[in-house]
């Protein structure tokens, strides 16, 4: 369990922090259901891959600031929270405004590990975001989680990770993913140390990766014109460096 948690309000925003962590959460006070923090933004872009997803995984709960984008973006969602801290859920429910369960959103309480194995429900897109007072936990980022997650993802499914570009572990981090997910992106942000992987399970090449965004585009160019610096795009042999501008015709 998180020995601590701690809450802050400064210039008009709540944050949320574990131990000396970074900011693992933020809401703007007068908007509290816009993304805040820039990695999050960086999470949503596999929306635009696939913007018909009927069942979405969030292991990782934090503020619930992703929670409440995707209920308000994609309606006809049902959305599987998986939290092992129940303080957590307090603070994001009491503090951070998430919703209470209904029937497009179940929280569990449970350890994301363990969840993983023991069920046999598939989905349509995993979201992992897990990260205690020292950064990124090793299993959340090892080729045996990839492979349960891989397992139970839909055909078509997608994976969304959030990972620190600086971590010492980076390249195993990256290397394990791979060995999972033959064709992926890495979105890299303007100002965060973050980045996002985006896994596709079926095989994608740049063209079918174009086709797809012209046809499922969700979320305008502007959204992420502040925030998106690089998509790189592993085609199986090569990274391709996209800018932004080349996914909106700009």
């Amino acid at each position: 369990m998180r020995k601590e948690i701690n809450l802050f309000e400064e210039n008009g925003y709540r944050f949320l922090k574990f131990n000396n962590s970074s900011v693992q959460s933020a809401m703007n006070l007068k908007s509290p259901d816009l993304l805040v923090l820039e990695y999050t933004k960086l999470m949503t872009f596999f929306m635009n891959f696939n913007n018909e997803f009927r069942n979405i995984s969030i292991i990782g709960a934090g503020g619930g600031s992703i929670v409440k984008f995707i209920k308000s973006s994609l309606p006809q969602c049902h959305i599987k929270l998986i939290e092992i801290d129940k303080r957590v859920i307090n603070i994001a429910h009491n503090y951070f405004f998430l919703p209470l369960p209904d029937n497009n959103l179940e929280i569990i309480i449970e350890s994301g590990e363990e969840w993983i194995k023991s069920g046999i429900n598939k989905f349509d897109a995993f979201m992992i975001d897990v990260f205690d007072d020292k950064g990124p936990i090793d299993y959340f980022n090892s080729e045996i989680f990839y492979n349960l997650v891989f397992q139970r993802l839909q055909t078509n499914g997608m994976v969304v990770v959030n990972m620190w570009s600086n971590h010492k572990k980076i390249k195993d981090f990256i290397l394990s993913f791979h060995k999972n997910f033959y064709n992926f992106i890495i979105l890299s942000g303007m100002k965060t140390k973050n980045i996002v992987l985006l896994g596709f399970k079926e095989l994608i090449n740049k063209e079918l990766l174009f086709e797809k965004f012209k046809q499922y585009k969700e979320i305008e160019y502007n959204f992420y014109r502040t925030v998106v610096k690089a998509i790189d795009f592993w085609d199986g042999k090569q990274f391709i460096n996209y800018k932004l501008e080349s996914f909106y015709d700009r």
